[in-house]
């Protein structure tokens, strides 16, 4: 491997012939940094991780590089590298590292149009190895500890399932189709090739599951769809107090 020392740092590892995937770290702590870098160097599919320590700085890699994914921590964010981010050509995947499962980090995460999730406290090579696997399927990487914590508040804000409730959400039979497919984790082209509609159709049908559900995202409709079965799926009570 050469490495280029000091801030910022450019990673390329050699004689990888599985190596295709150009990582980009937006991050300002150096810890955070060096530890996600030898994780996913640690893959033989990572070709090249270059690190910056803002958002803008990561962003221009990004483009230079055609890099396929940005890495970037949820609380170093201000409001305007959440506008950078949701402003980013929408082929570049990114990844929220969330370092706290705490409701204001939450709702942050909920303003930026990112790809997938991780939690720096179930982060380890395995788990980034399949993160990486399930967004080059088109798939929402999705924590347990951030889903737990979804649906546990999803409980809390909505009533408890009853045929009452269920029904007064009135969704179509194809609208809970598509619903069932989000908590599957398909992307909006994976639906359209399920169902065999166009993915402005699948597009159509996913906001108009938003607005019955009053969720104002996929992840906060998936985690309501879990805590009341309403699209056939439905997980036990989490095992910890909601905060």
């Amino acid at each position: 491997m050469m490495k280029v020392e000091g801030s910022p740092t450019d990673t390329i590892a050699k004689d990888r012939p599985e190596g295709t995937l150009r990582v980009v770290l937006g991050m300002q702590s150096n810890l955070a940094r060096l530890g996600l870098e030898g994780l996913l160097l640690s893959i033989p599919q990572v070709a090249e991780v270059h690190a910056r320590s803002t958002v803008q700085e990561a962003l221009d890699v990004v483009v230079n590089k055609k890099a396929e994914l940005l890495v970037v921590a949820l609380d170093e964010l201000s409001e305007s590298d959440c506008r950078l981010l949701n402003a980013r050509p929408r082929e570049v995947r990114t990844l929220l590292l969330i370092n706290n499962i705490e409701r204001a980090q939450i709702t942050l995460a909920s303003t930026i149009a990112c790809t997938g999730y991780l939690h720096s406290q179930e982060l380890n090579a395995k788990v980034l190895k399949n993160t990486i696997f399930q967004l080059r399927r088109n798939q929402i990487p999705l924590p347990r500890a951030l889903a737990k914590y979804l649906i546990s508040n999803a409980r809390a804000y909505h009533a408890p399932m009853t045929p009452t409730n269920t029904e007064s959400v009135r969704l179509t039979p194809r609208e809970r189709e598509v619903l069932g497919l989000l908590v599957e984790g398909f992307s909006n082209k994976q639906i359209a090739d399920r169902i065999a509609i166009s993915q402005h159709g699948v597009k159509r049908i996913v906001a108009n599951v938003l607005a019955k559900l009053n969720c104002p995202n996929r992840t906060s409709a998936v985690a309501r769809a879990l805590a009341e079965g309403l699209a056939g799926h439905r997980l036990p009570s989490p095992d910890f107090a909601q905060p």
